[in-house]
């Protein structure tokens, strides 16, 4: 994650929240989950978690709020700055997918 973020988005530094390095921790002791690729979910606008940042900005901080296994799929999704995502609810075998309209 860190490589990712200093070499292909220009970060700085990566600042992890603590409910994200707690899962990390937790997952790294566990030899199914340790060479998972990583999933970056971003703005789609800049390589840095503000969307008013345009471009290819460097040297910026880029905030980890989250992650999420996605076991089934083999990877860990990252989930930077403000970002939103689509919640899938799972009971046993079968996938709900929910939204608002």
């Amino acid at each position: 994650m860190e490589k990712i973020a200093r070499e292909i988005y220009g970060a700085g530094r990566v600042e992890f929240d603590s409910k994200a390095k707690k899962k990390l921790l937790k997952w790294q002791q566990d030899e199914r989950y340790v060479n998972f690729p990583v999933c970056m979910a971003k703005n789609q606008y800049s390589f840095s978690a503000d969307p008013t940042a345009m471009g290819a900005p460097s040297g910026h901080v880029l905030p980890v709020r989250d992650v999420r296994l996605a076991a089934g799929a083999e990877f860990v999704v990252v989930l930077t700055g403000d970002i939103m995502v689509y919640h899938t609810h799972t009971h046993t075998h079968t996938h709900t997918h929910t939204h608002n309209t």
